[in-house]
Protein backbone atom coordinates (compact mmCIF):
# COMPACT_ATOMS: atom_id res chain seq x y z
CA UNK A 1 0.00 0.00 0.00
CA UNK A 2 1.25 3.82 -0.85
CA UNK A 3 0.70 5.97 2.30
CA UNK A 4 2.70 8.69 1.26
CA UNK A 5 -0.23 10.57 0.03
CA UNK A 6 -2.25 9.44 3.10
CA UNK A 7 0.07 10.95 5.44
CA UNK A 8 0.83 14.10 4.25
CA UNK A 9 -1.41 17.20 4.46
CA UNK A 10 -2.44 17.38 1.14
CA UNK A 11 -6.04 16.67 2.16
CA UNK A 12 -8.27 16.79 5.01
CA UNK A 13 -10.47 13.97 3.52
CA UNK A 14 -8.40 11.01 4.15
CA UNK A 15 -11.32 8.19 5.22
CA UNK A 16 -10.33 5.29 7.96
CA UNK A 17 -10.32 1.71 5.90
CA UNK A 18 -13.87 0.32 6.22
CA UNK A 19 -11.87 -3.37 7.63
CA UNK A 20 -10.45 -1.28 10.37
CA UNK A 21 -13.52 0.77 11.45
CA UNK A 22 -15.28 -2.33 11.03
CA UNK A 23 -13.30 -3.88 13.88
CA UNK A 24 -13.32 -1.83 16.29
CA UNK A 25 -17.20 -0.87 15.55
CA UNK A 26 -18.37 -4.29 16.35
CA UNK A 27 -16.55 -4.05 19.47
CA UNK A 28 -17.37 -0.48 20.52
CA UNK A 29 -20.65 0.04 18.77
CA UNK A 30 -19.47 3.32 17.68
CA UNK A 31 -22.66 6.18 17.77
CA UNK A 32 -21.18 9.10 16.25
CA UNK A 33 -18.62 10.03 14.09
CA UNK A 34 -17.18 13.07 14.83
CA UNK A 35 -15.37 14.34 11.62
CA UNK A 36 -16.95 13.20 9.01
CA UNK A 37 -18.35 14.19 5.97
CA UNK A 38 -21.11 13.04 3.60
CA UNK A 39 -18.59 10.59 1.08
CA UNK A 40 -16.95 9.28 4.21
CA UNK A 41 -18.97 9.25 7.28
CA UNK A 42 -18.16 5.71 9.07
CA UNK A 43 -21.86 6.05 11.40
CA UNK A 44 -25.21 7.15 10.10
CA UNK A 45 -25.10 9.41 12.88
CA UNK A 46 -22.05 12.08 12.24
CA UNK A 47 -20.55 15.47 12.88
CA UNK A 48 -19.29 17.51 9.85
CA UNK A 49 -19.90 19.56 6.57
CA UNK A 50 -23.19 18.74 4.92
CA UNK A 51 -24.51 17.04 8.39
CA UNK A 52 -27.12 19.35 11.12
CA UNK A 53 -23.71 19.31 13.46
CA UNK A 54 -21.01 21.03 10.92
CA UNK A 55 -18.71 22.17 13.39
CA UNK A 56 -17.91 19.28 15.90
CA UNK A 57 -15.31 21.24 17.76
CA UNK A 58 -18.16 24.15 18.54
CA UNK A 59 -20.99 21.32 19.96
CA UNK A 60 -20.77 19.55 23.36
CA UNK A 61 -19.49 15.79 21.89
CA UNK A 62 -22.67 13.11 23.52
CA UNK A 63 -21.16 11.05 26.69
CA UNK A 64 -23.56 8.20 26.56
CA UNK A 65 -21.97 6.20 24.10
CA UNK A 66 -18.63 5.28 22.09
CA UNK A 67 -17.79 7.96 19.37
CA UNK A 68 -15.45 7.79 16.43
CA UNK A 69 -12.95 10.27 16.12
CA UNK A 70 -10.49 10.35 12.58
CA UNK A 71 -9.59 14.15 13.08
CA UNK A 72 -8.71 15.98 9.47
CA UNK A 73 -5.00 16.89 9.58
CA UNK A 74 -5.42 20.32 9.34
CA UNK A 75 -7.55 20.73 12.65
CA UNK A 76 -5.67 17.38 14.03
CA UNK A 77 -4.28 19.08 17.73
CA UNK A 78 -7.97 21.00 18.19
CA UNK A 79 -10.09 17.75 17.71
CA UNK A 80 -7.67 15.76 20.08
CA UNK A 81 -7.69 18.52 23.17
CA UNK A 82 -11.20 19.07 23.07
CA UNK A 83 -11.56 14.90 23.07
CA UNK A 84 -9.08 14.84 25.66
CA UNK A 85 -11.74 17.11 28.10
Amino acid sequence: MNTTLMFSKQSDSWSTPQAFFDALNAEFMFKVDLAASAENAKCVNWFGPGSRTEDALGVNWPTDGALWLNPPYSQCREFMAKAAT
